[in-house]
């Protein structure tokens, strides 16, 4: 198990565990894997940050990572 920073933005605030600040997660987990861990549809998941960076669903979290996702932004 590692531990990851966990923010979830808009309408995906909901979904957020209690202990986000220190959240655990299996050791390799993909953004993916922790959205279906999660009960997030990984459509509503568009703008996802790993430290700052911007990632996709395919990358790999390791300890201490901080990740940040936003669901579908709109304007006008």
């Amino acid at each position: 198990m590692i531990k990851i920073e966990l923010r979830l933005f808009a309408n995906l605030n909901k979904f957020t565990p209690e202990n986000s600040k220190n959240y655990s997660v299996e050791d390799n987990i993909t953004i993916g894997r922790l959205l279906s861990n999660l009960k997030i549809n990984k459509d509503n998941a568009k703008i996802i940050f790993i430290n700052g960076v911007k990632k996709d669903i395919h990358d790999k979290l390791k300890n201490n990572d901080r990740v940040g996702i936003f669901p579908p932004v709109g304007g006008g």
